[in-house]
């Protein structure tokens, strides 16, 4: 399913800050106002004209807002894009550009550039949400928004330094082997689970992520499973023993020992600093 939100769908609550993992990627179009958002402890302030990339892999927190903010969220389902989007180079390449590092993970863009793409969100928002019946409407959202990945795609190759090539048996076992983790980090913590499923051994496994990506597989399952515990932390009520068994871990010192690892802080303390810092 294919979404596209405003400013009023994600500040309905102005006076709380907001920490998220969204399950999809998404495009922050703003084209009026400036909206700042947290991203891996560093704030960063997003002005108007400013397209960002916000990915599932990354957490994101957000802060204060101007009152005149204009934004539209673009929010691109992964199976859609998979089924529809045929790019001439490998999947870990698309990775790759999907996850790029820039500072706050923003693109800029020409004026005209941006207007276009400004253009077709506002023809995808009118389509979706218009009360006439039109022919072909799905059709045509879906290759409004297939544009528009293409021509972020094409902005992103022009500033990236990229040497694109066709995938390669370990390109394709590391991205399935993301794809897996997404979906079973909170009960399958062990790379033999992970190895098993793509029929390898784990010591396979952990050299085709280690050589494709430059880090070996146990961080990208710690990143996420931290990532999580994190927003559980800081937008939940939930007790950190109800937090421990969401997270699929056997007791809160085992839980409280692996996030203190990955963060210098216990879970208590991180609740705790990140509270005091939203009063401050």
């Amino acid at each position: 399913m294919i979404k596209i939100l405003t400013e009023e769908n994600i500040f309905k609550n102005k006076n709380k800050s907001v920490s998220f993992r969204p399950s999809n990627y998404a495009l922050f179009i703003i084209y009026q106002g400036t909206l700042e958002i947290e991203l891996s402890g560093v704030l960063n302030i997003y002005q108007e004209n400013s397209i960002l990339v916000v990915s599932p892999l990354k957490v994101y927190r957000l802060k204060e807002h101007s009152q005149n903010l204009k934004v539209y969220i673009l929010v691109l389902d992964r199976e859609v894009l998979r089924a529809r989007i045929n790019f001439n180079f490998s999947l870990y390449d698309v990775y790759r550009l999907a996850n790029f590092e820039w500072k706050g993970d923003v693109i800029k863009v020409e004026k005209s550039e941006f207007d276009s793409l400004l253009s077709i969100a506002k023809q995808i928002y009118n389509y979706l949400y218009a009360d006439t019946h039109r022919f072909f409407k799905a059709e045509i959202i879906t290759g409004l928004v297939t544009s528009v990945v293409y021509m972020i795609t094409g902005l992103l190759i022009e500033k990236k330094d990229f040497d694109f090539k066709n995938s390669s048996r370990k390109e394709e076992i590391t991205i399935k082997f993301f794809n897996l983790v997404s979906l079973h980090f909170k009960e399958q913590k062990e790379l033999r689970f992970y190895a098993d499923q793509l029929s390898i051994s784990v010591k396979y496994l952990s050299n085709c992520v280690r050589e494709i990506t430059g880090v070996p597989p146990t961080t990208f399952i710690a990143d996420i499973l931290v990532n999580e515990a994190k927003i559980a932390l800081l937008n939940s009520k939930a007790t950190i023993s109800m937090i421990t068994d969401t997270l699929g871990y056997s007791d809160q010192y085992a839980f409280g020992k692996f996030f203190k690892k990955h963060t210098g802080l216990s879970p208590r303390n991180f609740r705790k600093q990140n509270q005091l810092s939203n009063i401050v």
